[in-house]
Protein backbone atom coordinates (compact mmCIF):
# COMPACT_ATOMS: atom_id res chain seq x y z
CA UNK A 1 0.00 0.00 0.00
CA UNK A 2 1.32 3.49 -0.98
CA UNK A 3 1.88 5.85 1.98
CA UNK A 4 2.07 9.70 1.57
CA UNK A 5 3.35 11.87 3.85
CA UNK A 6 2.18 15.64 3.20
CA UNK A 7 4.73 18.37 3.48
CA UNK A 8 4.67 20.38 6.17
CA UNK A 9 3.53 23.87 5.81
CA UNK A 10 6.62 25.88 5.55
CA UNK A 11 6.41 29.28 8.36
CA UNK A 12 8.70 31.85 7.50
CA UNK A 13 9.07 35.29 9.49
CA UNK A 14 11.87 37.93 9.81
CA UNK A 15 12.58 40.43 12.45
CA UNK A 16 14.97 43.44 12.59
CA UNK A 17 15.99 44.34 15.73
CA UNK A 18 16.15 47.66 15.25
CA UNK A 19 17.51 50.49 17.55
CA UNK A 20 15.25 50.42 20.74
CA UNK A 21 16.40 54.32 21.64
CA UNK A 22 12.55 54.66 19.53
CA UNK A 23 11.56 52.18 22.39
CA UNK A 24 8.56 54.58 24.46
CA UNK A 25 6.29 57.14 23.11
CA UNK A 26 4.95 59.37 25.08
CA UNK A 27 2.13 61.88 23.77
CA UNK A 28 -1.20 63.39 23.49
CA UNK A 29 -3.37 63.55 26.60
CA UNK A 30 -1.12 61.46 29.16
CA UNK A 31 -1.11 58.60 27.20
CA UNK A 32 2.07 56.42 25.35
CA UNK A 33 2.81 53.56 23.79
CA UNK A 34 5.35 51.29 24.98
CA UNK A 35 7.40 48.92 22.01
CA UNK A 36 9.18 46.62 25.38
CA UNK A 37 5.75 45.17 26.38
CA UNK A 38 4.11 43.85 23.18
CA UNK A 39 0.67 41.80 22.99
CA UNK A 40 -2.10 40.23 20.40
CA UNK A 41 -4.92 42.75 19.67
CA UNK A 42 -7.80 42.14 18.13
CA UNK A 43 -8.56 44.94 14.79
CA UNK A 44 -10.18 44.94 12.05
CA UNK A 45 -7.62 42.28 10.46
CA UNK A 46 -7.96 40.01 12.62
CA UNK A 47 -5.74 39.34 15.49
CA UNK A 48 -2.32 40.99 14.84
CA UNK A 49 0.86 40.33 17.52
CA UNK A 50 3.42 42.60 18.77
CA UNK A 51 1.13 45.63 19.34
CA UNK A 52 2.46 47.96 21.98
CA UNK A 53 1.09 48.31 24.91
CA UNK A 54 -0.83 51.82 26.00
CA UNK A 55 1.37 53.38 29.28
CA UNK A 56 0.25 56.71 31.13
CA UNK A 57 2.61 58.91 30.26
CA UNK A 58 3.56 62.54 32.26
CA UNK A 59 2.86 64.89 28.92
CA UNK A 60 -0.07 66.37 28.38
CA UNK A 61 0.33 68.52 24.77
CA UNK A 62 -1.60 69.16 21.81
CA UNK A 63 1.13 68.93 19.38
CA UNK A 64 5.20 68.69 20.27
CA UNK A 65 6.35 66.19 22.07
CA UNK A 66 10.03 64.06 21.94
CA UNK A 67 11.37 60.66 23.89
CA UNK A 68 13.97 58.56 24.29
CA UNK A 69 15.56 55.46 25.43
CA UNK A 70 18.85 53.60 25.76
CA UNK A 71 20.18 51.72 23.41
CA UNK A 72 18.64 48.30 25.22
CA UNK A 73 15.08 49.75 25.22
CA UNK A 74 14.94 51.64 28.77
CA UNK A 75 13.12 54.95 29.00
CA UNK A 76 15.67 57.77 30.10
CA UNK A 77 13.27 60.74 29.38
CA UNK A 78 10.37 62.94 27.56
CA UNK A 79 9.34 66.20 26.96
CA UNK A 80 6.68 68.29 25.21
CA UNK A 81 9.54 70.96 24.78
CA UNK A 82 9.56 72.83 27.39
CA UNK A 83 9.51 70.68 30.76
CA UNK A 84 11.77 67.59 30.46
CA UNK A 85 10.66 64.34 32.48
CA UNK A 86 12.78 61.64 33.70
CA UNK A 87 12.45 57.93 33.95
CA UNK A 88 10.02 58.09 36.92
CA UNK A 89 8.02 60.60 35.06
CA UNK A 90 8.62 63.01 37.08
CA UNK A 91 10.27 66.37 36.15
CA UNK A 92 13.92 66.39 35.58
CA UNK A 93 16.18 67.92 37.78
CA UNK A 94 16.79 71.86 36.26
CA UNK A 95 14.25 70.20 33.88
CA UNK A 96 12.30 73.21 33.04
CA UNK A 97 12.23 76.25 30.94
CA UNK A 98 13.02 75.08 27.41
CA UNK A 99 11.62 76.90 24.63
CA UNK A 100 10.22 75.14 22.39
CA UNK A 101 6.30 74.59 22.84
CA UNK A 102 3.57 72.18 22.89
CA UNK A 103 1.71 73.64 20.24
CA UNK A 104 4.74 73.50 17.75
CA UNK A 105 4.38 70.34 14.98
CA UNK A 106 7.87 68.93 16.51
CA UNK A 107 9.11 70.59 19.12
CA UNK A 108 11.86 68.70 19.71
CA UNK A 109 14.27 65.96 18.83
CA UNK A 110 16.93 64.27 21.14
CA UNK A 111 20.40 62.87 20.24
CA UNK A 112 22.56 61.20 22.02
CA UNK A 113 26.29 62.75 22.04
CA UNK A 114 28.58 60.63 20.16
CA UNK A 115 31.41 58.60 21.97
CA UNK A 116 29.64 59.71 25.46
CA UNK A 117 26.59 57.49 26.36
CA UNK A 118 25.96 59.57 29.30
CA UNK A 119 25.32 63.00 27.45
CA UNK A 120 21.97 63.91 25.43
CA UNK A 121 21.47 67.06 22.99
CA UNK A 122 17.51 68.15 22.90
CA UNK A 123 17.13 70.71 19.99
CA UNK A 124 13.99 72.58 20.75
CA UNK A 125 11.49 74.18 18.22
CA UNK A 126 8.98 76.92 19.13
CA UNK A 127 5.34 77.18 17.53
CA UNK A 128 4.53 79.84 14.76
CA UNK A 129 3.16 82.69 17.46
CA UNK A 130 6.56 82.32 19.95
CA UNK A 131 9.09 82.65 17.13
CA UNK A 132 11.66 84.79 19.33
CA UNK A 133 14.17 82.01 20.56
CA UNK A 134 14.60 80.20 17.59
CA UNK A 135 15.88 76.54 17.29
CA UNK A 136 17.85 75.52 20.30
CA UNK A 137 20.12 73.35 21.80
CA UNK A 138 19.89 71.78 25.81
CA UNK A 139 22.19 69.42 27.55
CA UNK A 140 21.26 66.49 29.43
CA UNK A 141 23.62 64.33 31.23
CA UNK A 142 21.96 61.29 32.57
CA UNK A 143 24.82 60.09 34.61
CA UNK A 144 23.85 62.89 37.41
CA UNK A 145 21.23 63.05 40.05
CA UNK A 146 21.73 59.51 40.57
CA UNK A 147 21.39 58.15 37.30
CA UNK A 148 17.71 60.14 36.67
CA UNK A 149 20.21 62.97 34.67
CA UNK A 150 19.72 66.16 35.02
CA UNK A 151 19.95 69.37 32.25
CA UNK A 152 23.16 70.90 32.62
CA UNK A 153 22.73 73.47 29.65
CA UNK A 154 20.20 75.14 28.13
CA UNK A 155 18.84 77.06 26.02
CA UNK A 156 21.54 77.99 23.28
CA UNK A 157 20.61 79.00 19.64
CA UNK A 158 21.55 77.62 16.45
CA UNK A 159 22.27 80.38 14.34
CA UNK A 160 22.05 80.37 10.16
CA UNK A 161 25.59 81.07 9.09
CA UNK A 162 25.88 83.16 5.93
CA UNK A 163 21.97 83.15 5.10
CA UNK A 164 21.11 86.28 6.59
CA UNK A 165 18.19 84.72 8.51
CA UNK A 166 17.69 86.14 11.88
CA UNK A 167 16.64 82.95 14.69
CA UNK A 168 13.03 83.81 14.52
CA UNK A 169 12.47 82.80 10.90
CA UNK A 170 13.01 79.29 12.58
CA UNK A 171 10.43 77.12 14.08
CA UNK A 172 8.54 74.11 14.13
CA UNK A 173 9.88 71.68 11.88
CA UNK A 174 12.93 69.51 13.04
CA UNK A 175 14.27 66.01 12.25
CA UNK A 176 17.61 64.22 12.29
CA UNK A 177 19.64 61.51 10.46
CA UNK A 178 23.18 59.47 11.21
CA UNK A 179 25.59 61.12 9.30
CA UNK A 180 27.18 58.62 6.77
CA UNK A 181 30.35 57.75 9.58
CA UNK A 182 28.07 55.50 11.02
CA UNK A 183 28.83 57.82 14.33
CA UNK A 184 27.88 61.35 13.94
CA UNK A 185 24.64 63.10 13.04
CA UNK A 186 22.57 65.76 11.41
CA UNK A 187 20.07 67.77 13.02
CA UNK A 188 18.19 69.19 9.99
CA UNK A 189 15.08 72.09 9.36
CA UNK A 190 13.78 74.12 6.57
CA UNK A 191 13.65 77.70 7.23
CA UNK A 192 11.98 79.69 4.03
CA UNK A 193 14.12 78.94 1.34
CA UNK A 194 16.73 76.73 2.57
CA UNK A 195 17.91 73.41 4.23
CA UNK A 196 20.05 73.93 7.02
CA UNK A 197 22.13 70.77 8.57
CA UNK A 198 23.65 70.86 11.72
CA UNK A 199 26.86 68.28 12.18
CA UNK A 200 26.80 66.86 15.91
CA UNK A 201 29.81 65.24 16.57
CA UNK A 202 32.01 64.36 19.99
CA UNK A 203 33.21 68.20 19.69
CA UNK A 204 30.01 69.33 20.02
CA UNK A 205 27.31 70.70 17.51
CA UNK A 206 29.05 72.93 14.61
CA UNK A 207 26.96 76.02 15.14
CA UNK A 208 28.16 76.70 11.00
CA UNK A 209 24.97 74.56 9.22
CA UNK A 210 25.63 73.43 6.18
CA UNK A 211 22.96 75.52 3.67
CA UNK A 212 21.25 73.89 0.88
CA UNK A 213 18.97 76.23 -1.64
CA UNK A 214 15.57 74.91 -2.29
CA UNK A 215 14.60 77.69 -4.63
CA UNK A 216 10.86 78.20 -2.98
CA UNK A 217 10.59 80.97 -0.35
CA UNK A 218 8.02 80.28 2.30
CA UNK A 219 8.35 83.50 3.09
CA UNK A 220 8.83 85.58 6.73
CA UNK A 221 6.28 83.17 9.28
CA UNK A 222 3.47 84.53 10.42
CA UNK A 223 0.64 84.03 12.81
CA UNK A 224 -2.37 82.32 12.44
CA UNK A 225 -4.30 81.85 10.15
CA UNK A 226 -1.33 82.31 7.81
CA UNK A 227 0.68 79.76 9.23
CA UNK A 228 3.70 80.14 6.54
CA UNK A 229 5.87 77.38 7.13
CA UNK A 230 4.28 75.25 9.17
CA UNK A 231 4.84 71.47 8.39
CA UNK A 232 6.37 68.80 9.46
CA UNK A 233 10.45 67.79 7.96
CA UNK A 234 11.67 64.10 7.23
CA UNK A 235 14.54 62.31 6.43
CA UNK A 236 13.79 58.75 5.21
CA UNK A 237 15.50 55.95 6.98
CA UNK A 238 18.42 55.66 4.75
CA UNK A 239 19.49 59.22 4.46
CA UNK A 240 18.63 59.81 0.93
CA UNK A 241 15.79 61.34 1.18
CA UNK A 242 14.36 65.00 2.57
CA UNK A 243 10.71 65.89 2.13
CA UNK A 244 8.89 68.85 3.87
CA UNK A 245 4.80 68.85 4.07
CA UNK A 246 3.45 72.63 3.63
CA UNK A 247 1.01 73.06 5.42
CA UNK A 248 -0.61 76.25 4.09
CA UNK A 249 1.87 78.30 2.23
CA UNK A 250 -0.76 78.79 -0.94
CA UNK A 251 -3.68 77.13 -2.73
CA UNK A 252 -0.99 73.91 -4.00
CA UNK A 253 0.00 73.01 -0.61
CA UNK A 254 3.33 71.71 -1.75
CA UNK A 255 5.33 68.55 -1.12
CA UNK A 256 9.02 69.17 -1.16
CA UNK A 257 11.03 66.41 -2.00
CA UNK A 258 14.62 66.29 -2.43
CA UNK A 259 17.57 63.92 -2.17
CA UNK A 260 20.06 64.30 0.78
CA UNK A 261 23.76 63.60 1.35
CA UNK A 262 24.92 62.01 5.05
CA UNK A 263 28.15 62.43 3.82
CA UNK A 264 28.33 65.96 3.58
CA UNK A 265 24.85 67.54 4.93
CA UNK A 266 23.78 68.88 1.25
CA UNK A 267 20.42 68.48 -0.18
CA UNK A 268 19.35 68.99 -3.74
CA UNK A 269 17.19 67.83 -6.93
CA UNK A 270 14.27 69.43 -5.07
CA UNK A 271 10.68 68.68 -6.82
CA UNK A 272 7.86 70.43 -5.70
CA UNK A 273 4.77 68.75 -5.67
CA UNK A 274 0.79 69.94 -5.72
CA UNK A 275 -1.60 68.15 -3.52
CA UNK A 276 -4.00 70.63 -3.22
CA UNK A 277 -4.76 69.22 0.15
CA UNK A 278 -5.55 71.31 2.84
CA UNK A 279 -3.46 71.62 5.78
CA UNK A 280 -0.93 69.19 5.11
CA UNK A 281 0.65 67.64 8.59
CA UNK A 282 2.45 64.94 9.28
CA UNK A 283 4.90 62.66 6.96
CA UNK A 284 6.54 59.32 6.97
CA UNK A 285 8.50 57.33 4.43
CA UNK A 286 8.39 53.50 4.70
CA UNK A 287 11.28 51.85 6.25
CA UNK A 288 13.23 51.31 2.44
CA UNK A 289 11.72 54.64 1.44
CA UNK A 290 9.85 53.18 -1.27
CA UNK A 291 6.65 54.89 -0.17
CA UNK A 292 5.37 58.14 1.14
CA UNK A 293 2.59 58.15 3.76
CA UNK A 294 1.50 61.97 4.88
CA UNK A 295 -1.89 63.62 6.35
CA UNK A 296 -3.84 66.46 5.91
CA UNK A 297 -5.97 67.54 9.07
CA UNK A 298 -8.68 69.81 8.77
CA UNK A 299 -11.78 69.74 7.16
CA UNK A 300 -12.77 67.57 3.85
CA UNK A 301 -9.41 66.45 2.72
CA UNK A 302 -9.08 65.20 6.87
CA UNK A 303 -6.77 61.58 6.33
CA UNK A 304 -3.96 59.71 5.38
CA UNK A 305 -2.54 59.37 1.55
CA UNK A 306 0.17 57.62 0.14
CA UNK A 307 2.49 58.01 -2.69
CA UNK A 308 5.21 55.88 -4.50
CA UNK A 309 8.48 57.65 -3.49
CA UNK A 310 10.04 56.26 -7.00
CA UNK A 311 7.55 58.30 -9.45
CA UNK A 312 6.85 60.61 -6.70
CA UNK A 313 4.33 62.67 -9.61
CA UNK A 314 2.19 59.79 -9.69
CA UNK A 315 -1.49 60.53 -8.17
CA UNK A 316 -1.25 59.87 -4.81
CA UNK A 317 -4.19 57.65 -2.89
CA UNK A 318 -6.15 58.29 0.01
CA UNK A 319 -6.61 55.45 2.39
CA UNK A 320 -8.99 54.89 4.98
CA UNK A 321 -10.96 57.81 3.75
CA UNK A 322 -13.76 56.94 6.72
CA UNK A 323 -10.66 57.06 9.25
CA UNK A 324 -10.00 60.46 11.34
CA UNK A 325 -6.01 60.10 11.17
CA UNK A 326 -3.65 63.43 11.46
CA UNK A 327 -0.54 61.45 12.53
CA UNK A 328 1.94 59.15 11.39
CA UNK A 329 5.25 57.76 12.74
CA UNK A 330 7.66 54.59 11.47
CA UNK A 331 8.15 52.57 15.00
CA UNK A 332 11.00 50.22 16.25
CA UNK A 333 8.98 47.19 14.64
CA UNK A 334 8.96 49.06 10.61
CA UNK A 335 5.42 49.50 11.15
CA UNK A 336 3.63 53.00 10.99
CA UNK A 337 1.39 53.82 13.76
CA UNK A 338 -1.21 56.48 12.72
CA UNK A 339 -3.50 58.59 15.67
CA UNK A 340 -6.21 60.66 15.21
CA UNK A 341 -7.17 64.12 17.72
CA UNK A 342 -9.23 62.65 20.73
CA UNK A 343 -9.44 59.10 18.71
CA UNK A 344 -10.09 56.08 21.04
CA UNK A 345 -8.04 54.03 17.90
CA UNK A 346 -5.10 53.44 16.85
CA UNK A 347 -4.05 52.33 13.20
CA UNK A 348 -1.16 50.21 12.07
CA UNK A 349 0.29 50.07 9.17
CA UNK A 350 1.69 46.40 8.75
CA UNK A 351 3.35 46.86 5.45
CA UNK A 352 4.22 49.45 4.71
CA UNK A 353 6.88 49.04 2.33
CA UNK A 354 3.97 47.23 0.00
CA UNK A 355 1.82 50.59 -0.43
CA UNK A 356 -0.22 50.29 3.06
CA UNK A 357 -2.73 47.72 1.67
CA UNK A 358 -3.19 45.95 4.76
CA UNK A 359 -3.78 48.43 7.54
CA UNK A 360 -5.28 47.54 10.76
CA UNK A 361 -7.60 49.49 12.86
CA UNK A 362 -7.21 48.64 17.14
CA UNK A 363 -10.49 50.31 18.68
CA UNK A 364 -10.66 51.53 22.21
CA UNK A 365 -6.49 51.49 22.14
CA UNK A 366 -6.58 54.56 23.94
CA UNK A 367 -9.25 55.75 26.93
CA UNK A 368 -10.62 58.99 28.15
CA UNK A 369 -9.47 60.81 29.05
CA UNK A 370 -6.01 59.80 27.97
CA UNK A 371 -6.14 60.71 24.31
CA UNK A 372 -4.30 61.18 21.65
CA UNK A 373 -4.01 64.83 20.08
CA UNK A 374 -1.77 65.74 17.14
CA UNK A 375 1.24 64.98 17.88
CA UNK A 376 3.80 61.96 17.90
CA UNK A 377 7.08 61.90 18.89
CA UNK A 378 9.74 62.02 15.97
CA UNK A 379 13.42 60.22 15.99
CA UNK A 380 16.74 60.08 14.70
CA UNK A 381 15.20 58.68 11.82
CA UNK A 382 18.29 56.49 10.80
CA UNK A 383 16.96 54.92 13.45
CA UNK A 384 14.97 52.79 11.65
CA UNK A 385 17.93 51.77 9.14
CA UNK A 386 18.08 48.40 10.32
CA UNK A 387 17.69 45.97 6.91
CA UNK A 388 16.39 42.07 8.05
CA UNK A 389 18.69 38.97 6.79
CA UNK A 390 16.53 37.53 3.25
CA UNK A 391 16.83 34.03 2.41
CA UNK A 392 14.40 31.92 1.06
CA UNK A 393 11.06 31.05 1.86
CA UNK A 394 10.79 27.39 1.93
CA UNK A 395 14.13 25.92 3.22
CA UNK A 396 14.48 21.97 2.35
CA UNK A 397 16.49 19.35 4.51
CA UNK A 398 19.75 19.02 2.86
CA UNK A 399 19.51 21.46 0.58
CA UNK A 400 21.96 24.49 0.64
CA UNK A 401 20.26 28.09 0.63
CA UNK A 402 21.79 31.71 0.98
CA UNK A 403 20.99 34.03 3.48
CA UNK A 404 21.98 37.62 2.95
CA UNK A 405 21.66 40.99 5.29
CA UNK A 406 22.47 44.80 4.35
CA UNK A 407 24.44 46.76 6.18
CA UNK A 408 24.33 50.20 4.57
CA UNK A 409 27.40 51.71 6.15
CA UNK A 410 30.18 49.83 8.46
CA UNK A 411 30.96 52.94 10.57
CA UNK A 412 34.26 54.39 11.73
CA UNK A 413 36.40 54.67 15.01
CA UNK A 414 35.01 52.99 17.85
CA UNK A 415 31.54 52.28 16.11
CA UNK A 416 33.21 50.67 12.89
CA UNK A 417 31.97 47.45 12.26
CA UNK A 418 34.96 44.55 12.81
CA UNK A 419 32.90 41.41 11.44
CA UNK A 420 29.43 39.83 11.46
CA UNK A 421 29.11 36.61 13.51
CA UNK A 422 26.52 34.44 11.85
CA UNK A 423 24.57 31.90 13.97
CA UNK A 424 22.40 29.96 11.85
CA UNK A 425 20.68 27.75 15.12
CA UNK A 426 21.49 24.57 14.49
CA UNK A 427 24.29 24.01 16.37
CA UNK A 428 26.87 24.29 14.12
CA UNK A 429 29.75 26.43 14.17
CA UNK A 430 29.26 30.04 14.04
CA UNK A 431 30.50 31.70 11.30
CA UNK A 432 32.90 35.16 11.40
CA UNK A 433 32.83 37.61 8.08
CA UNK A 434 35.40 39.59 8.90
CA UNK A 435 35.23 40.66 4.89
CA UNK A 436 33.68 44.51 6.10
CA UNK A 437 34.68 47.40 3.54
CA UNK A 438 32.97 50.95 3.20
CA UNK A 439 32.44 49.52 -0.69
CA UNK A 440 30.25 46.56 -0.12
CA UNK A 441 26.39 46.92 1.71
CA UNK A 442 25.27 43.94 0.94
CA UNK A 443 27.11 40.35 3.18
CA UNK A 444 26.00 36.48 2.36
CA UNK A 445 26.30 33.40 3.60
CA UNK A 446 25.29 29.77 2.27
CA UNK A 447 23.91 26.95 4.85
CA UNK A 448 22.58 23.64 4.85
CA UNK A 449 20.26 22.17 7.68
CA UNK A 450 20.06 18.57 7.75
CA UNK A 451 17.48 17.86 10.27
CA UNK A 452 13.86 19.08 10.73
CA UNK A 453 12.70 22.13 12.33
CA UNK A 454 12.63 25.56 13.71
CA UNK A 455 15.64 27.59 13.39
CA UNK A 456 16.74 31.03 14.83
CA UNK A 457 19.40 32.34 12.22
CA UNK A 458 20.88 35.34 14.03
CA UNK A 459 23.61 38.05 12.58
CA UNK A 460 25.30 39.95 15.50
CA UNK A 461 27.60 42.77 14.38
CA UNK A 462 31.09 43.23 16.58
CA UNK A 463 33.01 46.38 16.45
CA UNK A 464 36.92 46.76 16.46
CA UNK A 465 36.98 47.12 20.71
CA UNK A 466 35.20 43.37 20.35
CA UNK A 467 31.98 44.72 22.14
CA UNK A 468 28.88 43.20 20.12
CA UNK A 469 26.55 45.98 18.66
CA UNK A 470 23.40 44.28 20.71
CA UNK A 471 21.26 47.14 19.40
CA UNK A 472 22.07 46.07 15.53
CA UNK A 473 21.19 42.23 15.96
CA UNK A 474 19.09 40.86 13.02
CA UNK A 475 17.31 37.92 12.93
CA UNK A 476 15.17 35.45 11.15
CA UNK A 477 12.94 32.52 12.37
CA UNK A 478 12.07 29.72 9.19
CA UNK A 479 11.25 26.03 9.39
CA UNK A 480 13.30 23.28 7.56
CA UNK A 481 10.96 20.50 6.53
CA UNK A 482 11.52 17.43 4.84
CA UNK A 483 10.55 18.52 0.84
CA UNK A 484 9.76 14.41 0.17
CA UNK A 485 6.80 12.47 -0.77
CA UNK A 486 7.55 8.76 0.14
CA UNK A 487 5.80 6.26 -2.01
CA UNK A 488 6.60 3.09 -0.85
CA UNK A 489 10.21 2.44 1.07
CA UNK A 490 12.06 2.18 -2.36
CA UNK A 491 11.38 5.42 -3.93
CA UNK A 492 11.20 8.70 -2.83
CA UNK A 493 10.68 12.05 -4.92
CA UNK A 494 11.75 15.74 -4.73
CA UNK A 495 8.57 17.88 -4.22
CA UNK A 496 10.54 20.90 -4.56
CA UNK A 497 13.79 21.80 -7.18
CA UNK A 498 17.32 22.39 -5.13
Amino acid sequence: MKKIIFILLLVFTQHAYCQKEAYHWYFGTNTGLDFSNTHTESTSLGNVLGVPSTVQGPISTFEGCFSISDKDGNFLFASDGITVYNKNLVTMQNGTGLLGHPSSTNSGIVIPVPDNPSLYYIITAPDRNNTAPGLCYSTVNMSANGGLGAVVLKNVSLTFGSSGYPITHAYENLTAVGHANGKDYWVVSRVRSKIFAWLITSAGINVTPVISEIGMDLGIPTIAPSSIGVGTTKISPDGKRIIHADYRFDSNHYLTIGNFDTSTGKASSFQFISTYLENLYSLEFSPTANYLYFTAIERGDRGLYMKPINNISAPFTRILPNANIDNVQLGPDNRIYAIGNQQSSLWIILDPDNGGTQIAEVPNKFISPRLPRLGLPPFITSFFNIKPIKGKEIVCVGNSAEYSVEIPSIGSGTQQIAYLEWNFGDGTPVVKDYNMSSSITTYKQSHTYNIEGVYTIRVTPYLVNGLAESSKITTITNTVAECKVVTNRMIRSDLLPN
